[in-house]
């Protein structure tokens, strides 16, 4: 089956100036398709180029049903003092998955400059930050998982420059060959040991 991509009159989103947290420009979404309704997750940027994810609900056509006041993920650790970016959704055995980008606004010489977080919805009305996906020393900006179990992988993590350690990956498929929920928490450990901040929720 071909599918071709079919550009639509207009932009879906464009920047509220009466909302500071998305004055300055809206970009690089995020989406899932739930029955008729669209989920997105959205990057959201005020000032002087500070970011925050922001949530809108769509119909198949494009037509925004919702758009929240308010962002869904926000800045809270030091690694996210400049932005959270560039949100990934991948939904996975009654849940979805949340890749974002951490940026730090500065210290480009340290691995944790601009590292990929994780968080999870399950209703996209409230959202847990999981913590910091990967190994330390690599700072990196794209990584996800499978949408569904690949033989006897859960899921997979795919690292920009494919640096994961033969004893990583052991480590994890053991955690995950019996429990995904395990596998999820071995995948954000190692960059919360990296890191030594702690899991929080989002409020």
């Amino acid at each position: 089956m071909e599918y071709q991509l079919k550009r639509v009159g207009g932009a879906l989103l464009e920047p509220i100036k009466s909302h500071s947290w998305e004055s300055r420009a809206v970009f690089n979404p995020g989406t899932v398709r739930v029955g008729d309704a669209v989920h997105m997750l959205y990057r959201a940027v005020e000032g002087a180029n500070f970011s925050t994810i922001g949530y809108a609900r769509l119909d198949s056509a494009g037509n925004v049903l919702e758009r929240r006041d308010q962002p869904v993920i926000c800045r809270e650790w030091d690694v996210e003092k400049q932005g959270v970016e560039d949100p990934r959704i991948v939904p996975f055995d009654g849940s979805n998955y949340i890749f974002y980008t951490a940026y730090d606004g500065a210290h480009p010489e340290r691995d944790a400059n601009t590292r990929v977080m994780m968080a999870e919805t399950k209703d996209f009305c409230s959202f847990s930050k999981l913590g910091v996906v990967g190994p330390p020393g690599i700072q990196d900006k794209d990584a996800f998982i499978f949408p569904e179990r690949v033989f006897l992988i859960n899921c997979w993590s795919i690292m920009k420059d494919g640096t994961i350690t033969d004893t990583l990956i052991m480590e994890l498929l053991t955690q995950q060959a019996t429990n995904f929920n395990k596998f999820i928490k071995g995948l954000v450990s190692v960059g919360l040991d990296a890191l030594s901040v702690q899991k929080t929720k989002q409020n």
